[in-house]
């Protein structure tokens, strides 16, 4: 049909024999060019529209696939006379993240010898979607006979 239409206007332009002719010709070749390329956009507007629906799709289907999630547990270090400080223990998730997680975690327990100032510290390392570390110190002359740790891991 396009090529048709084409045709039909170079052989118009050709066979046109006057001015006033060839200016209502050229008009309406313009018109007819114009029609094309509006067709054309509108073809591909309704391609667009029609990728745009497709990824909308996926990507609610990869939204409702990665669910977010939290994982939680505790640790403990407790013995009398006191333990060896520091204690490290490596957590393992039960199912992996995706990324690794935000890790929170808090003391649940702490139980120290009277006779001295309280010094304990916590941290995590090595957090990576499989699992992390988490460590419990003590310095100086505290007497640190027991702590513990409460976590929870959340991510997708």
């Amino acid at each position: 049909m396009v090529r048709l239409i084409l045709v039909s206007l170079c052989v118009m332009s050709v066979v046109c024999q006057t001015k006033e002719e060839c200016a209502k010709w050229n008009s309406f070749k313009d018109m007819i060019w114009d029609e094309l390329r509006i067709r054309k956009s509108e073809e591909r507007i309704s391609e667009l529209s029609s990728m745009i629906s497709s990824m909308r799709t996926q990507i609610n289907h990869l939204q409702r696939s990665s669910k977010f999630r939290c994982e939680t547990g505790r640790f403990s270090k407790y013995n009398s006379p006191p333990p060896k400080w520091p204690f490290a223990q490596r957590v393992v998730f039960k199912i992996p993240f995706q990324n690794a997680p935000t890790v929170t975690y808090g003391l649940y327990l702490l139980d120290v010898g009277s006779s001295s100032n309280t010094r304990v510290s916590s941290s995590t390392s090595s957090i990576t979607k499989e699992g992390f570390q988490l460590v419990l110190r003590s310095w100086a002359d505290t007497k640190l006979y027991g702590a513990g740790i409460m976590w929870m891991a959340c991510g997708y």
